[in-house]
């Protein structure tokens, strides 16, 4: 599971609050997006083998707000891990140039570093190399043989590539230094030591850094949001204050989310932005991998209470057992609403469940005409003032320009028109294999343009699958083939052969289902597409190896199966390799 840290440990509605200092404590040791990794210790001093630059750190800045460290340099998993990972502000915050440079290389490695970004640097005749992975394409602001300056914003933070966990909650910058240039993943050493000796961008002494900082920084008026941030009387404020430091700026929201705040704000005459904020700093939209996400109870916050009291995406009191509640007596039984109108009432579901804390911020006063009525509103909903200001702080980036999104959990694999999953909806776990196959297809070369990676090929019999894949109206949350052959240890990937199917978040019925869906067609179409085996959820399916059944998946690299690797042993996505 992944680090239970997010706001959600505070409870809701102020009846599952949680004592502010130790859940400070508790949230410092395992800040969010950690995936439960421990802090890798780095050294204070500079290694003799690994020299600063000439001018030790003069001329370099470190390359985010926030040098804490998620994941080390070194062995790592069972592998070796060759950069370092900074959470700093979550997703969306900047990320700067180490120094002056050229950019050498704006890539797309979508099985490791996601999309990335080499700037080649020469400091008093030292050439050095820096490395920024896993942002998403679009959130990167450089191009190939632009040149840069030490803190100039090049990028902000993602979740691209292969990230544990591998949703919003797990982005970060992985950042690498080479010495004497970009030599691929062996001419790396450790960055953190070069890190800590640069000076913070907002201490960086040229107007260019500080200009680009600034650029980054959220505007103080709004943007794209519009009238609807002051709805029915109702004005959204501006945090007055600091919000949890722990708290990540808001990402992008899951498209059935979105609908579904919108359409509670409409109806309580509300800005749907204060619900996305509550939503995003209570369960990350429901992307957050806990109990009382999903299904049961958070009991995050009273470790000593044999049951939890919260349910659901927006994070209700819930439980009867819990405490001194009751059946019929819970915050849930006073505040539940039918949002969609199928005659169920369910905590867990998000079209009922943010109607129903619209329905409670107006119960508390909410549209009391000012900014102070919205503040109580929040803090009756859960606390301290630090939960206020980091809802408000989310509200704010939503309302401040065009809302990102993501496929919703009940959108997906259904064709256009509400039509069946992927091969008729064959769900069904991995039960059987398909004895009727064609294993004598001749080899190809790679000639077709990869529609998912620029520059890159794939052969014509993967092209065909894709076209077919397409065809039949399934849609996985992404898609791509390519990987740089340095990083490809079986080949299948670099030679244009392989493809990856990704269902994230990881490990919902819904994407479970989708999966296995979209596994049991390769399966069964083997011997039209040329299908050679398929890995999916811990399992493999080969049509040379006892192919009236799937085994369970062994890797070189990782001790599968294993659930708990979710990425390593295929269990957010399902890898096909052609003949």
């Amino acid at each position: 599971m992944a680090s239970k840290s997010l706001m959600f440990m505070f409870g809701v509605a102020g009846v599952c609050a949680f004592p502010f200092v130790l859940m400070f404590a508790v949230l410092f040791l395992a800040p969010l997006g950690m995936g439960g990794m421990a802090v890798a210790a780095t050294c204070d001093e500079v290694s003799q083998s690994n020299p600063l630059p000439p001018g030790g750190a003069e001329g370099t800045v470190q390359p985010v707000d926030d040098i804490r460290v998620s994941s080390g340099f070194g062995e790592r998993w069972g592998t070796f891990h060759h950069g370092t990972d900074y959470p700093s502000g979550g997703y969306g915050a900047p990320i700067y140039a180490y120094a002056d440079g050229v950019v050498s290389r704006v890539k797309a490695n979508p099985g490791g570093y996601g999309h990335y970004i080499v700037i080649d640097h020469n400091i008093d005749g030292k050439k050095f190399s820096t490395l920024y992975a896993h942002s998403f394409a679009s959130q990167i602001e450089v191009t190939e043989g632009d040149n840069v300056k030490a803190g100039q914003g090049i990028a902000r933070i993602g979740y691209d590539g292969d990230i544990r966990p591998p949703d919003v909650s797990g982005s970060h910058l992985h950042f690498e230094y080479h010495p004497g240039g970009y030599g691929g993943l062996d001419s790396a050493v450790d960055a953190h030591p070069y890190v800590k000796a640069a000076k913070p961008v907002s201490e960086a002494n040229n107007q260019n850094a500080a200009a680009m900082r600034a650029a980054f920084e959220r505007p103080s008026d709004p943007g794209d949001g519009g009238d609807d941030t002051d709805v029915g009387g109702i004005p959204l404020p501006k945090p007055d204050g600091p919000g949890i430091d722990h708290i990540s700026k808001a990402g992008p929201i899951p498209e059935n989310y979105l609908a579904a705040y919108k359409k509670a704000g409409q109806d309580y005459n509300l800005p749907w932005q204060l619900l996305a904020g509550i939503g995003w700093v209570e369960t990350q939209h429901g992307q957050l991998d806990a109990e009382g996400v999903k299904s049961g109870y958070n009991d995050a916050a009273f470790p000593d209470e044999p049951e939890g009291c919260c349910a659901g995406p927006m994070q209700f009191n819930a439980n009867p057992n819990f405490r001194d509640n009751a059946p019929g007596q819970t915050t849930w039984d006073a505040y539940k609403t039918d949002g969609n109108g199928d005659g169920v009432m369910n905590v867990y579901d998000i079209q009922d469940a943010a109607p129903s804390a619209a329905k409670k911020l107006v119960a508390d006063g909410v549209k009391g005409g000012s900014e102070q009525a919205v503040r109580s509103a929040i803090l009756r909903y859960n606390n301290p003032d630090t939960y206020v200001n980091s809802v408000l702080e989310s509200a704010w980036v939503y309302a401040d320009g065009e809302v990102p999104t993501i496929p919703g959990e009940d959108q997906g694999q259904c064709q256009p028109g509400g039509g069946s999953l992927v091969g008729g909806g064959d769900t069904s776990p991995g039960k059987k294999g398909n004895t009727d196959v064609k294993t004598d297809w001749p080899a190809e070369s790679a000639t077709r343009p990869d529609p998912y990676t620029d520059g890159a090929k794939i052969t014509p019999r993967m092209a065909n699958l894709l076209n077919r894949m397409n065809q039949s109206g399934s849609r996985p949350s992404s898609e791509h083939c390519h990987r740089d052959p340095s990083e490809d240890s079986v080949g299948d990937h670099s030679s244009g052969v392989a493809c990856d199917f990704m269902y994230t978040p990881a490990n919902t019925q819904h994407n479970k289902d989708a999966g296995w869906a979209m596994a049991n067609w390769l399966v069964a179409n083997q011997k039209t597409l040329g299908v050679e085996y398929v890995i999916w959820q811990g399992k493999k399916w080969s049509s040379t190896n006892q192919p009236d059944r799937w085994r369970p998946y062994e890797s070189r690299h990782y001790s599968c199966p294993d659930p708990s690797n979710i990425t390593g042993c295929h269990y957010d996505h399902v890898h096909v390799t052609v003949f």
